[in-house]
């Protein structure tokens, strides 16, 4: 793309906020065994079929875009060999 640039940062504390401000919310989600807890921690009474399958379907749908992102940053780094 035209105009586009590469900064390296080398700088530690530089590179956790930017992470912390971006993908580690998606990447602590995506890891924890969120379907598990809820299923043990919420009342059968209180959560509908359908509410327990829309929240699997958000989990995967997270998971899904963390997968995309993997494979993007697997082919930005095969094109660097």
């Amino acid at each position: 793309r035209k105009g586009t640039f590469v900064v390296w940062v080398d700088d530690h504390v530089q590179i956790v906020k930017h992470y912390m401000s971006g993908w580690f919310c998606i990447d602590l989600v995506t890891v924890l065994p969120f379907d598990s807890i809820a299923m043990m921690t919420m009342p059968e009474t209180t959560v509908s079929e359908s509410g327990k399958l829309r929240a699997l379907k958000v989990l995967r749908g997270l998971r899904l875009i963390k997968l995309f992102r993997v494979v993007r940053i697997r082919r930005i780094l095969t094109r660097w060999q």
